[in-house]
């Protein structure tokens, strides 16, 4: 009997067909990259599925007023979606939809000296 190694081509194939676990669950599984498993199963000419639900399940979700605080605490929306996992957009249509007033784009810049405002 041989033994298939998890990471095996044909072995994620399977798991991406067969088992129809999505490409985050098998990259978990097999302990490499989304983009790596992605390249695996193009490689093999299997069409990838879109994706059709976030990857953060609802129960994860950080509710608006978690993300307005936050915002308003000085996160900017790129650290958010890296804390979250939920993508730029999200996020910007959360705090869009919750009447936040966004900061100017590249954070206060620091003054030359000598200079007054």
């Amino acid at each position: 009997m041989t033994h298939t190694s998890p990471t095996a081509p044909a072995a994620i194939a399977r798991l991406y067909q067969d088992q129809e676990l999505r490409v985050v669950d098998i990259a978990a599984r097999t302990e490499l990259s989304d983009g790596q498993i992605r390249a695996i199963l193009t490689d093999q000419g299997i069409a990838l599925r879109r994706r059709t639900t976030s990857r953060v399940p609802p129960e994860d979700r950080p509710s608006p007023a978690d993300l307005v605080t936050a915002y308003d605490q000085g996160a900017s929306i790129r650290t958010l979606t890296q804390r979250t996992g939920m993508s730029y957009g999200y996020i910007h249509r959360a705090l869009v939809g919750a009447g936040v007033r966004f900061r100017v784009r590249g954070g206060q810049r620091p003054r030359a000296v000598g200079v007054r405002r």
